[in-house]
């Protein structure tokens, strides 16, 4: 796995009202993933080839950007055709000058190269140099994946400080990319709004798996969070306002639906009445409500509440599972009659730290009913 947040962003002084022209340079994390499928020596993360769903080829961090943020950020032409924009240059993007396989310090020689120590790298330096100079509005520096290759070490760490360090000792955002693949490390589950990723790779390169199918680069899902992450930092640094990335848009651009938790629950449990209202078990619970509260949906199962009423005011609790919460809205209600119903007020309700919820009802008359209603969360 490669972990790395070696990247910096600069940017000139004045910035056109027009799309922000975009220079990029870097290694195979930064470069089009469908560019170097088939080059002889290359690593092809995705290996095309073998996958047998379509739509299932993942992208850069810098395939996103030109997917879902074209019209703000100006990556150049695209040109299909190999090796079509010259020296150690692959297809894709005119202003993305991310080699892959590169390292910081094969960088470094195309920092100090001349024609006489190395033509090749002097060429490619003269190109990267012309478009900074006459073309770019911006440029994003992201090297070191593959001096990290390996899980999250202190040496990862302390690179990422004294990247820091030096960018802010001249004045120079960072995006910290880090904090995200560090999450994966630890085992946290990473969410792209209401939907878990899986964690690893899928021999299909399925969109939901976090990384490709050669277990190292990230896949598109991850590969939104970069991009997502490296404009906030412009957004902050020089007040360029580019549209932030919704979870919504990356949902649409990887094909995963946004109900896609309760899917899978009706999958697991083989529930063969699938809808939302359906009633598989006949406990007069619907699916919906069996999801949320942990209940099965293949025999009959007890209420959500409980009452709980110990010589003081009566106690409710309910406990929905709170990841499924963000796929589920449950709102708890009241009444001094069935026909009248009102939201129990904040004041009223107390979350404990596992999800739990205690509705304090009030002492004395009027009685009340409390009731759960629930609901599928709109998405867009």
């Amino acid at each position: 796995m490669a972990v790395s947040c070696l990247v910096t962003l600069l940017s000139s002084p004045a910035v056109s009202a027009q799309a922000l022209r975009l220079v990029v340079t870097g290694d195979n994390l930064s470069a089009e993933y469908d560019s170097i499928t088939g080059v002889p020596g290359v690593a092809d993360p995705t290996e095309y080839g073998a996958i047998s769903v379509p739509g299932y080829e993942s992208m850069s961090w810098v395939e996103v950007l030109g997917r879902l943020r074209g019209s703000q950020i100006n990556l150049g032409t695209f040109d299909s055709n190999r090796l079509g924009w010259g020296c150690l240059r692959f297809a894709g993007y005119e202003f993305n000058f991310a080699v892959p396989g590169f390292t910081a310090g094969q960088f470094e020689q195309v920092v100090n190269s001349s024609f006489l120590t190395d033509p090749q790298l002097f060429l490619y330096r003269q190109q990267l140099a012309g478009v900074l100079q006459g073309q770019g509005d911006a440029a994003v520096i992201w090297l070191g994946a593959n001096e990290f290759r390996a899980n999250a070490t202190a040496a990862t760490v302390a690179a990422n400080n004294a990247i820091a360090v030096l960018a802010a000792a001249r004045g120079v955002p960072v995006a910290g990319i880090f904090p995200d693949p560090h999450r994966l490390v630890l085992g946290e589950t990473v969410w792209i709004g209401p939907v878990n990723l899986y964690p690893g790779r899928e021999a299909d390169n399925h969109p939901r798996y976090q990384f490709t199918r050669d277990g190292l680069h990230p896949n598109t899902c991850l590969q939104s969070s970069i991009a997502r992450r490296i404009i906030d930092t412009f957004n902050q640094a020089y007040t360029t306002a580019i549209p932030a990335i919704t979870d919504a848009e990356v949902r649409y651009l990887i094909g995963v639906d946004p109900r896609q938790t309760y899917l899978d629950w009706v999958a697991a449990n083989s529930v063969s009445a699938a809808a939302v209202g359906d009633d598989g078990d006949g406990d007069g619970f619907v699916n919906l409500a069996e999801f949320v509260f942990d209940l099965d949906p293949r025999s009959a199962s007890m209420g959500p509440m409980n009452i709980a009423a110990t010589g003081g005011p009566a106690q409710v609790r309910f406990h929905p599972n709170p990841d499924r919460q963000r796929v589920v809205d449950v709102v708890a209600e009241w009444g001094i009659a069935l026909g009248t119903w009102a939201p129990v007020p904040l004041g009223n309700l107390t979350p404990a730290p596992d999800g739990e919820i205690t509705i304090a009802l009030p002492g004395g008359a009027p009685s009340r009913f409390v009731r759960l209603q629930i609901s599928l969360t709109p998405f867009n």
